[in-house]
């Protein structure tokens, strides 16, 4: 799971899937997080579930990646969780 939202507290139930949204971020400098970012970008999503991250090296500089997939849930909607 990697989340641009506020999961504090909040619980994913188990059976939780969205639309499957894909992302990267490339150049010299790439980010896990700008990944994310472009993968929601647009939406009211800012979590992906079931993440595949996937790390790419090539001979051009530009071609350095880190892209991510998973399936796109928007955090607000979740309920918070049972307190104890």
């Amino acid at each position: 799971m990697l989340s641009l939202g506020d999961l504090e507290g909040k619980t994913i139930p188990a059976d939780m899937t969205g639309e499957v949204r894909s992302g990267e971020s490339c150049w010299w400098s790439h980010h896990l997080s700008d990944a994310v970012r472009d993968a929601v970008e647009g939406t009211n999503y800012d979590t992906l579930l079931d993440v595949t991250i996937e790390a790419r090296s090539r001979f051009f500089v530009w071609s350095n990646c880190v892209h991510v997939e998973g399936q796109a849930i928007d955090s607000s909607k979740l309920e918070q969780g049972v307190k104890q």
